[in-house]
């Protein structure tokens, strides 16, 4: 039984004695004791809980969706490679989300994974080669989530620019490749390696937001 589990089942418990007992129970307890140790559990909960109660999804409760499916499909055991483990999360439920406890949810996701909602700046990898596959894998979820949204499109953000950045690094993962002798799917396989990686420094608005500037040519 998860933590999350055994905080339903106490509550009901308590409930059952004395109803203003178990909410000050609930209200008592630190965020971060909202959320199980286990980081897969953690961010399939985290996962869902981006959506709940939004009228309509964004394209920023999107990126910080996608950070914590991310993390969920990282946190997967096993050796299958991006795609099959983004594969997975998409059938998998996470534990059962009370709205009553979704404000302080958030607050506990935002302890465990606190770049999700970072705005950064965030560090590119020291490396060109690195520096470039994070970019393609950043900016192209990024380029994906705009055009899902077209009516927020503002003419001048990272949104409205991530085509041209995919392309601009995409050249450059090309002109470097051929050296290396890998083949496309050596460098998809890459891609989704990288995208793993971009977790550790930022989400794709921030990452992709780093690929912009001038000093990322060297």
């Amino acid at each position: 039984m998860s933590g999350v589990d055994r905080r339903i089942y106490v509550a009901m418990g308590l409930a059952a004695v004395g109803g203003l007992a178990a909410a000050f129970w609930l209200q008592a307890r630190p965020a971060s004791a909202l959320l199980p140790t286990d980081p897969l559990q953690a961010a399939l909960i985290c996962r869902d809980d981006a959506v709940i109660g939004e009228a309509s999804v964004s394209r920023e409760v999107e990126i910080y969706a996608l950070y914590f499916r991310e993390q969920a499909a990282r946190a997967l055991p096993g050796n299958a490679d991006y795609n099959q483990r983004m594969s997975t999360i998409t059938r998998m439920r996470s534990p059962a989300i009370d709205p009553g406890t979704a404000p302080r949810l958030r607050g506990a996701c935002d302890e465990r994974f606190p770049l999700a909602r970072s705005a950064g700046p965030a560090t590119l990898p020291a490396t060109r080669w690195e520096r470039d596959l994070t970019c393609v894998a950043a900016a192209m979820d990024l380029k994906i989530i705009a055009e899902g949204h077209p009516a927020e499109a503002h003419g001048d953000s990272p949104f409205d620019r991530a085509d041209a950045t995919v392309r601009r690094y995409v050249d450059r993962v090309e002109a470097l490749r051929v050296p290396r002798g890998l083949r496309d799917a050596d460098v998809v396989r890459l891609l989704g390696e990288a995208r793993f990686t971009t977790l550790d420094i930022g989400n794709v608005l921030a990452v992709t937001r780093a690929c912009e500037r001038p000093d990322t040519d060297g």
